[in-house]
Parts: C-alpha cells; structure tokens; sequence
C-alpha cells in the first residue's frame, strides 16, 4: 500500500521507518542526521513551501545480486502535518483490514 506524502509523490508505506514532525526537532542527533542526508544527497524536499514534516524511509534496492538485503536510506522533506500523514496511514490499514488486501 502507498501513501500520498505530497505534491506528485507517493510512497509504500512498509518503506516507512520514522516520521518526524519539524517543530520538535529539538534533538542534536537528529539535526545532524538530517544535516548529514542532506549533504549527501539522500534528502528529497518535495515543496517549495514551508517544510512540517521529514519522512525517513528506507528503500529496498532491487537487482542488487552481491548484497542480498541492500537498501538505502531516503529523507522527504514535506508541508503535510504529521500527524496527518500518520492519519493518512491508518485509514488506509483499516481500509485494507476491511477489505482483505495488504
């Protein structure tokens, strides 16, 4: 399943590993993680707008035949709220529950 993250961008959601809201971002280790991304180009901001939310989501590489488990880490930067994100999520979890699809 997939969620809307914001403007043409849609992303499965078992990629997912944090979503972190900007305003309470007071944590020295996460400003410098999001600092470190952003320096080596895993950061996508996806809005010309005021960024409220990062995504951090880990994207499962494929043909990859010497590494069995390779991934890569990927920021979005986004104007959606969190929470609505997180809203976003679970509707579609109830929706698949309902209706049998995963």
């Amino acid at each position: 399943m997939y969620v809307h993250i914001g403007g043409d961008y849609v992303i499965p959601f078992s990629e997912i590993v944090s979503i972190i809201n900007v305003d309470s971002m007071i944590s020295r280790d996460t400003r410098e993680f999001i600092r470190v991304c952003k320096e080596e180009g895993f950061l996508i901001n996806i809005v010309d707008q005021k960024i409220k939310t990062f995504i951090i989501t880990e994207e499962k590489l494929k043909n990859t035949k010497s590494i069995k488990h390779a991934s890569k880490s990927i920021v979005y930067c986004t104007n959606i709220k969190s929470t609505t994100i997180y809203k976003r999520i679970n509707k579609i979890k109830e929706w698949g529950n309902t209706y049998g699809v995963k």
